[in-house]
């Protein structure tokens, strides 16, 4: 990312927003005056903002020694496919078949310290393009070089081709913490890493977090974990309970529901049941289907503020009863679609207020 800062004059003030190279030679300064104006052949001053340029300089340096450390930990395969260095973070994209494991990630955050805290000096050699990679530097966009090439050593395990600002000992660089790692496209990775004071506070927050959970859990950072995985354990637990006298409540439901015979002697078991869905629902169906022995079975009712129909029949019917055919008519009151097999069959629909007429189409459907 370009530099900030501003232009001055006697006659105005230029914030300088961005800086760009649109082409070979060519430094523009993108920005807005925040007083008076310029003309040309003014005499200026220009102030990069130091503060900002340090912190882009120590990302920047990073990325070297994390371009290092991957391929030290994972291998020659790693190649950078992209980067975005910048004085909040730095972004580092790179071939790689696989995500970074825990251990890869502190190996890669290891090599990167070691080299952090020995404080070499960095230092730039102006060279032919020839000179430096028989030095043994790396360059993989070969189409951005020329004959003449900036060659930027890192301790001696970092020797690239790069023409960007950098520290002037790896010491400046203070910390480098990774903080995310994820898939870009099919075999590309992407790392994304703070330096300095943005990785302390980076850790701070992580340290605040831990905090927070400790306290609502009611114990210490260090007992926290096995404080959650109890908690886990007794709600799975409470859920079973919960699910057993969910699926007794059903089937007393079932049992004390009384069947209908129509007028043509098909029998029928129509329920409302509100909050019941999946699993639970097709579960009902069966124990009613079951009651019945020969018949036709309409559960319906509200499941989070939408309409669930299911219809079931017997074996005995479903040559003469299709549960798809039925469901895909009644779904049409709820303003919703549906379809399914012979015996069993689903529909949802928005329209909660119709309700009450789906068991009515119901009966008339099967007695006509």
């Amino acid at each position: 990312m370009g530099d900030t800062g501003t232009i001055e004059a006697a006659g105005g003030t230029f914030v300088v927003e961005d800086t760009l190279r649109p082409i070979e030679g060519l430094v523009l300064h993108r920005g807005r005056f925040e007083r008076g104006s310029f003309a040309v052949g003014d005499a200026v001053t220009l102030t990069v903002d130091a503060e900002r340029r340090n912190r882009t300089r120590r990302n920047h340096s990073a990325t070297h020694l994390l371009h290092f450390a991957l391929r030290a930990v994972l291998g020659d395969h790693v190649r950078q496919r992209g980067s975005q260095v910048g004085p909040s973070r730095l972004r580092f994209d790179f071939s790689h078949f696989g995500p970074l494991t825990g251990d890869e990630t502190r190996r890669i955050e290891r090599l990167v310290n070691e080299r952090v805290v020995r404080n070499e000096p960095a230092r730039t050699d102006v060279l032919t393009k020839d000179e430096a990679t028989a030095r043994g530097a790396i360059a993989f966009f070969e189409d951005k070089y020329g004959e003449t090439v900036r060659m930027l050593t890192i301790t001696d395990d970092s020797i690239e081709l790069c023409g960007g600002t950098h520290v002037h000992a790896t010491g400046d660089i203070g910390l480098f913490k990774i903080v995310s790692e994820s898939g870009l496209a099919a075999g590309v990775r992407r790392v994304e890493a703070v330096t300095g004071l943005d990785a302390l506070e980076w850790a701070w927050a992580q340290e605040r977090w831990a905090d927070e959970v400790s306290t609502a859990l009611g114990s210490t950072p260090a007992e926290a974990v096995a404080k959650v995985q109890r908690l886990l354990a007794d709600g799975e637990e409470l859920s079973k309970r919960l699910r057993a006298i969910d699926a007794k409540e059903r089937a007393k439901g079932v049992a004390d529901a009384a069947p209908e015979a129509l007028a043509n002697g098909i029998t029928v078991l129509v329920l409302s049941v509100d909050g019941v869905a999946g699993a639970d629902l097709r579960d009902m169906a069966d124990k009613a289907r079951q009651r019945l022995g020969s018949g036709v079975v309409l559960l319906s009712g509200r499941v989070d503020d939408k309409a669930a129909i299911l219809v079931a029949v017997t074996a005995d019917l479903v040559g003469r009863i299709h549960a798809g055919n039925l469901v895909k008519d009644l779904a049409t009151l709820v303003g919703g679609k549906g379809g399914g097999r012979p015996d069993l069959a689903q529909a949802g629909g928005p329209d909660t207020t119709k309700l009450p007429e789906v068991a009515a189409r119901f009966r008339a459907l099967l007695s006509s």
